[in-house]
């Protein structure tokens, strides 16, 4: 497979490469679904963070109304998480699959 950090900072390369072997690839494509990929995985870790900052804080409430907030936050937290971590796993094994077509 190809080094996608390569391929980010010399496409024309993988052009001319997939040109002179006369195959059909979309560089652009699999350039953009990687920056999706990027960002995804860069909101995951935000969902992520933002969790275990909630998770800690709930042990330092004393309110039990201030703490049942904080525990449904980390809920939907969760949920945010778990979606963003879906969406780069299935992001990522397109990216793999578009990245193994190039030359």
């Amino acid at each position: 497979m190809i080094d996608l950090k390569d391929l980010r900072d010399n496409p024309d390369k993988y052009r001319r490469g997939a040109q002179l072997k006369n195959v059909t690839v979309d560089i652009d494509a699999i350039l953009q679904k990687d920056r999706d990929r990027v960002a995804a995985q860069q909101e995951f870790e935000k969902y992520r963070a933002e969790q275990n900052l909630a998770s800690q804080a709930i042990g330092r409430l004393k309110d039990p109304t201030e703490k049942q907030a904080a525990i449904a936050r980390v809920g939907h937290l969760k949920t945010s998480v778990k979606s963003a971590e879906e969406r780069t796993k299935a992001l990522d094994a397109e990216l793999e699959l578009m990245a193994l077509r190039v030359p």
